[in-house]
Order: C-alpha cells, then structure tokens, then sequence
C-alpha cells in the first residue's frame, strides 16, 4: 500500500500576504493539484516520495503517545541540515516509553534527513486517517526505491526525550524563550487535528536553518483538518537582538504540543512569545473561520 503527498492530503505554509495576493489560493489547494504552495515554503513533498507499509501487528497503542513520539523525532531532527543523512535512530519519551519510532536504514545506505521528514508526516496521516494506532512498519521508498524505513512500536535502545522539545533544549541554551499560553473559545478540535496540525507545521519548518529569522505572518493548515495555526511575529522591524527565529518557532511547536497533552483540552489556543524578556511574537491555534481575522470560505471567493 503506497502513500504519498498528492494522495493524501494538502500541507499548507504561506504568508498571510501571500493569500491577499491569490484570492483563490486556498479554495483551490487540493490534494489533487498542487501539494503545496510554491511561495516561501521550505519544502514541497515530491510525487517521487512515497512510503510503503510492510506489516502491521494488533499491538495498540495510545493515539497520543504516537503523536508525541512522533512530535518529538522530528524535533530532533529539525536542528539537522535538511541535506544531511542521519544514522538509525529509535525514538521515545519518558512521557510514552512506547510506541518507539524506529527510524531505520535500508541495508548500509546513508538515510537522507529529508526523507525521515517526509516520512514522519505521511507515517502520522496514515495511523490517522485509518484509526490504526498500531505496531506497524513503512518503507520510505524515492520512485518506488527503497531508501529506508519507519517503524511504530518495537523494542530496543532509543534516545529519549524528557518532553517532546527537549532534544532541542542546547538550540535555546543562551535564548530564554517564554510562552505564554491562554485558551479561548469552546469549540474541541479533537487530539487528532491538533496534532497533525502541529506535526504538519514540523514537517515545514524542518528545512529552514534554525538561525534564519521569521520577518512576516504566517499561517499553518492542512486541509482536512478544521484548525490552523496563525503566527505574527512582532520584530519585522528590529534592527537588533533578540530576533524571531525557525529555532524558536520548532521549540514552541513541541512545547506546545506538551502543553496539550498536559491539560487534554483539545480546544483554541493563543500564544503570547518572547526572547529574553522581549515579546517576538504571536500565535493562535484556531478555527479555519474562527476570530483570527481568515475566514477560508471568504478567502476563497471573489
């Protein structure tokens, strides 16, 4: 059974302008045309990637715990050169001891970062779209070449993180990043929206340098999932430290996601950021017509 990007779903990225600029970019980003949008993104999914499950066993898992693991490899990956190979990695949390993410090679060949990016996300949509929280394995495969592979569940050695972000704590060892966190509003997402939504934004941030900095708003969808992620960075106009950068944005993701699952309220969330004192940002998990200013219904007319 083979997945791959424009069989899924569509992962969206842009500049807020970037949608006032094309009316009609939204209403027609399907999964049957263009996967992704071709401006400012990190990257596209190519057709030519695609992944491949192998076997499956009837060892459940948390739903949770799955997204979290998964949430947290790709942390640790996104402080990586996203042109760099990695070698075979097991991933887990002292939150979820399991499932691991295994992360595996095929035969002796280097395993491209990339790959193990784009594989996390379609491993992720896979065990959500088929309610299949299972022991399963993939294999990552470039024009339907084996080019290596991402199991769930398993057993042996891994590298573990004490929270989902903690593999990027020596990222913010001389930053001190603060998040401020609120909810607001009543309408539940569900787990399984939220953090896609979240392992959806890792799986487009993961190119970037980590020291690049964040100048314009962003948003983060996926087009089947009904939240979206709104972030408006506040020093467009620094001229001096601290700035915003994909760094801060990748450990906020993660900590976010922790944050959910501390308090199981699967529901709006506003962000207040700063960096050493200085606030940088603003963020918001909301509707896709929700109070954030983007109706998607109206974005996509005229």
């Amino acid at each position: 059974m083979f997945f791959s990007m424009h069989a899924v779903l569509a992962l969206v990225f842009i500049p807020l302008q970037t949608i006032y600029g094309h009316p009609r970019l939204l209403s027609n980003f399907t999964a049957a045309n263009s996967p992704v949008s071709t401006t400012r993104l990190g990257t596209a999914i190519p057709e030519e990637f695609s992944i491949e499950r192998r076997f499956a066993l009837p060892l459940h898992f948390s739903p949770e715990a799955c997204y979290i693991n998964i949430i947290a490899a790709l942390c640790d990956i996104a402080g990586a050169d996203f042109a760099s190979t990695m070698p075979p990695t097991n991933y887990g949390t002292v939150r979820f001891d399991a499932p691991l993410v295994k992360i595996g090679s095929h035969g002796d060949a280097p395993i491209p970062t990339r790959y193990v990016v784009w594989g996390l996300f379609l491993v992720a949509f896979y065990l959500r779209a088929n309610d299949r929280f299972s022991l399963v394995s993939f294999g990552l495969q470039w024009q339907r070449k084996d080019v290596a592979t991402i199991g769930i569940g398993g057993e042996g050695p891994k590298k573990e993180t004490l929270t989902a972000e903690a593999s990027l704590a020596s990222l913010t060892a001389v930053r001190e990043l603060g998040i401020e966190y609120e909810y607001f509003g009543s309408k539940n997402f569900g787990m399984n929206a939220v953090y896609m939504t979240i392992i959806g934004a890792l799986t487009t941030t993961a190119p970037f340098d980590i020291n690049t900095r964040i100048t314009e708003p962003w948003i983060s969808f996926l087009n089947n999932e009904p939240c979206i992620l709104v972030v408006v960075p506040t020093t467009a106009a620094r001229t001096s430290a601290p700035y915003f950068l994909y760094q801060d944005l990748n450990v906020i993701l993660a900590k976010t996601s922790d944050f959910f699952a501390d308090h199981a309220r699967y529901t709006p969330l506003s962000l207040n950021i700063s960096v050493d004192g200085v606030e940088v940002a603003k963020a918001t998990l909301t509707s896709k017509l929700g109070s954030h200013g983007l109706p998607l219904s109206a974005i996509g007319s005229g």
